[in-house]
C-alpha cells in the first residue's frame, strides 16, 4: 500500500481497474477483496486526511461503560473478514463484538494493506468524477474499470435534485434474539423518493456502485455496512472471474 496527501504527480485514474470513493468500512472492504481475490490494481480517494473515514455507532454493548465511539460487529462473515485484521475479534464467539473508534486507524491500515493498493487522502472525489447518459467519467475521460463510490449520492451531484437529511443511527432495540443493533431503511418516505430520484440519474451506468450507508442511503449499522460491502465485491468478484 501506498498512501499520498493528495493524488502524486501523474495521477491517472486509467491506470487502476478500480476506483474506490471513500475509506469508509465499505470502501476499505471493497478496495481489500478486489485486490485480493481479481489482482485488481486500486486507487482508493479519501476526502479526509487520514483513512479513518467515519466510523461509530454510538450505540452501547452490554457490559462496556463508554457506550460511544463503538463499533458492533456480529455477522459470522464480517466477524471473519476482520478478524484477518485485528486481533481482538474471536471468530469462536457467538456474541456481538466490539472495535472501539481509536482501533479504527490501525484497523483500516491493515486492511488497505496490500501491494495492489494505493490510498490517495485529501482528495474530494466529487473534483473528479461525473456522468453522461451510460458512462462514469474521471478527469473528463470515461472509465472503463470499477467505481465503488461511499459518500452522499447528493452531494455528489450538487444537491441538484435536494439535498438529503442523513439520520445517525438510531438506538438499539432488545428482541428476544438478542440483537442489539438495528438495521434501519430510510425512515422518511419522501427523503427516500429524493434518492430514488439521485439513483435515477445514475441508472445506466453500470460500472458505478454505491456501497455503505451514506451512498446507499441507509440507516446501517457498521456491521450492516460491511455485510452489504461483502456482498457488492462478491457480485464484483463473480462478474470478472
Amino acid at each position: 500500500m501506498s498512501v499520498s496527501s493528495g493524488l502524486p504527480q501523474g495521477f491517472n485514474p486509467h491506470e487502476y481497474d478500480a476506483v474506490v470513493a471513500g475509506a469508509s468500512f465499505a470502501g476499505v472492504v471493497c478496495a481489500r477483496r478486489l485486490a485480493e481475490a481479481l489482482g485488481y490494481r486500486v486507487a482508493v480517494l479519501e476526502r479526509r486526511e487520514s483513512v479513518v473515514g467515519n466510523p461509530g455507532d454510538y450505540l452501547g454493548v452490554a457490559g462496556v461503560s463508554d457506550v460511544h465511539g463503538l463499533l458492533g460487529v456480529r455477522t459470522p462473515r464480517v466477524v471473519s473478514f476482520f478478524a484477518r485484521f485485528a486481533s481482538n475479534l474471536d471468530t469462536s464467539l457467538d456474541a456481538p463484538q466490539v472495535i472501539s473508534v481509536d482501533q479504527c486507524a490501525e484497523l483500516f491500515e491493515a486492511v488497505l494493506d496490500h501491494d495492489l493498493i494505493d490510498v490517495c487522502c485529501s482528495v474530494d472525489e466529487r473534483e473528479l468524477i461525473s456522468f453522461d447518459d451510460t458512462h462514469v467519467l474521471l478527469n473528463g475521460e470515461v472509465y472503463g474499470g470499477e467505481v465503488v463510490y461511499t459518500g452522499a449520492l447528493d452531494a455528489l451531484f450538487g444537491t441538484d435534485l435536494g439535498p438529503l437529511p442523513y439520520p445517525a443511527p438510531t438506538p438499539p432495540v432488545p428482541s428476544e434474539s438478542g440483537t442489539l443493533y438495528p438495521d434501519c431503511g430510510i425512515i422518511d418516505p419522501a427523503s427516500r423518493d429524493r434518492f430514488e430520484a439521485y439513483l435515477d440519474c445514475i441508472e445506466g451506468v453500470t460500472n458505478f456502485h454505491p456501497a455503505g450507508r451514506l451512498a446507499e442511503y441507509r440507516n446501517y449499522d457498521m456491521d450492516a455496512a460491511v455485510e452489504s460491502a461483502l456482498e457488492l465485491s462478491d457480485e464484483l468478484i463473480a462478474c470478472h472471474s
